[in-house]
């Protein structure tokens, strides 16, 4: 039986611009495209990765807290056990929990009737805005309040992106504000389009996978 490879919405945006793709647990993936510029933008300006290569998987319950008292406060993201591999769990809301990891993430079973999982790998495009200057990139494209006060580094929110309707996750990676940006995949070319838009008079740059420490 042949391998299914699974591809970003951005794939062939991607290797129009010159991406080194690798195949990575079942995914093409964009891994480099200049990696000493990517590296030095990454500390001093700002770049744009594709990261759509994750598992996502949505968990929804009434109490949510009790099927999985793991999960974090409602806005926070913290690092949960996964078959002991931890995975990046994102509170939402009361009831909602995003997970995301390289590997498939696997959750206890539900309460009987009152507890859901959606998977949402196939249907979200994920990009990573990263590097000291991404506030100035992302300030032109969202009204969400990204001060450090308001959006400190591992917390989420709900909003709107490039106006279409967006999860964003502000992770930072390895002191390097980092933010990722989760849309429905049939507007990911647009947002992706958008960013490099709004980022063009400061310079932004295309980064690879590996430049952001892959997952």
């Amino acid at each position: 039986m042949a391998t299914v490879t699974r591809r970003s919405a951005l794939h062939h945006r991607l290797v129009a611009a010159g991406a080194r793709m690798h195949a990575v647990r079942g995914w093409e993936q964009a891994e480099s495209f200049d990696r000493d510029a990517e590296a030095r933008d990454l500390r001093a300006g700002v770049v744009l990765a594709d990261l759509s290569a994750q598992h996502l998987l949505l968990a929804q319950a009434h109490d949510l807290s009790a099927w999985l008292p793991a999960v974090p406060e409602i806005g926070r993201v913290a690092l949960v056990a996964n078959s002991g591999s931890p995975v990046r769990c994102c509170r939402l809301t009361a009831e909602t929990a995003l997970f995301l990891s390289a590997l498939p993430v696997e959750l206890p079973r539900a309460p009987a009737h009152c507890g859901h999982l959606t998977d949402f790998t196939s249907g979200r495009t994920i990009m990573a805005v990263a590097g000291p200057r991404s506030v100035d990139l992302l300030r032109a494209v969202t009204q969400v309040d990204l001060r450090d006060r308001m959006m400190p580094d591992r917390h989420c929110v709900q909003s709107s992106v490039a106006r279409a309707p967006a999860t964003l996750v502000r992770y930072d990676r390895g002191g390097v504000p980092s933010y990722e940006i989760l849309v429905p995949r049939e507007v990911g070319e647009f947002v992706w389009e958008t960013l490099l838009d709004a980022g063009a008079p400061i310079g932004v740059r295309l980064a690879g996978a590996t430049t952001l420490g892959g997952d």
